[in-house]
């Protein structure tokens, strides 16, 4: 009995493993763990997926009769982890897959070995193998690798020369790629009531399946079409009250002032005459004193207001209704 240890590198997607082996004669085990030597590449198996190869291991077992060294027989058993891995190479992708192999070998003559198995992979799916494999022995004349009669057990001494058996193909593990989303919107304007057009476009590299537009209550009211990126919408009714402050400034003026309050509207358009104002006076501008009959867009600044100096008084306009 004797055991072995080998370390490969696969020349693709870089992938290394370790390997050892135990074996008696006609008797062998052998194990192997792959991890991966490279990192995630774009993948050109799987649309939007990144991939490298996976982590994992197997688990071998070759033996045969002496009296019949023409036939050998194997059980493999494997394991790869991951959240998306092709183990058996048909493009289908499983979480932490395995698999159970069994193969009948059978050696003609010393040149020829002839293989036929079986791999079933549970949800991963299922194969059947075959093939043919050339064992040249350089030194020995090729009649005698012809011969029937040349076809023994293996011993000890023939095991350390064989290779450790291993998976020749790279198990690939796959992850999808980031999604990268990009909306537009342009901004729109209009007056209190009108109909305007929403217009956003989405770009992603997966189709859309539904669109739902959020703010305030007010605006999702006058939607017209929730599920549409081109949706009209109704802009609200904003009533203005004497408790709804819209615009307005703060200012502490000379008695004897003309005030005169400016409201602009869409596009800096003068709208000032098509509102009503409040004029209101306060001493730290903590609380405000509404003035009696100063409603319109001016107001002449008295000495004074109920027998009490304005005098370094500040002084605010608020619009209260249109």
């Amino acid at each position: 009995m004797g055991p072995g240890c080998t370390t490969f590198i696969v020349i693709s997607h870089l992938r290394g493993g370790v390997g050892g082996e135990v074996y008696k004669d006609s008797l062998a085990f052998s194990g192997n763990y792959y991890f991966p030597l490279t990192g995630w590449k774009t993948s050109a198996a799987h649309e939007f997926h990144d991939e490298r190869p996976a982590y994992g291991f197997d688990l071998r077992t070759k033996g045969m009769f002496p009296d019949f060294p023409w036939f050998s027989g194997e059980l493999t058993y494997e394991q790869y982890y991951g959240d998306k891995v092709d183990l058996l190479g048909n493009g289908t992708l499983s979480r932490n897959p395995r698999a159970a192999d069994a193969a009948l070998v059978w050696n003609p003559v010393p040149l020829l070995e002839v293989r036929a198995g079986y791999r079933d992979a549970g949800n991963g799916g299922s194969q059947a193998e075959g093939g043919l494999r050339v064992n040249y022995s350089f030194g020995t004349p090729l009649p005698e690798q012809l011969d029937y009669r040349n076809v023994g057990a293996p011993s000890n001494t023939t095991n350390r020369r064989a290779f450790v058996d291993r998976n020749y193909d790279i198990v690939m593990a796959y992850r999808e790629q980031a999604s990268k989303i990009r909306i537009t919107a342009m901004p729109v304007s209009g007056l209190s009531g009108t109909l305007v057009t929403l217009m956003a476009t989405v770009d992603s590299r997966y189709p859309i399946e539904k669109v739902e537009w959020s703010g305030d209550a007010e605006l999702i009211a006058g939607l017209q079409l929730q599920g549409s990126l081109g949706s009209d919408l109704i802009l609200p009714q904003l009533s203005l009250t004497a408790t709804d402050e819209a615009t307005g400034s703060v200012t502490a003026p000379v008695v004897g002032t003309e005030m005169r309050a400016r409201t602009l509207c869409i596009n800096n358009m003068d709208c000032t005459d098509a509102f009503n104002y409040q004029w209101e006076i306060s001493d730290e501008m903590k609380s405000w004193k509404s003035v009696p009959g100063a409603t319109k867009a001016t107001w002449l600044l008295p000495y004074s207001l109920n027998g009490e100096s304005l005098q370094n008084k500040y002084i605010r306009v608020r619009i209260i209704s249109d």
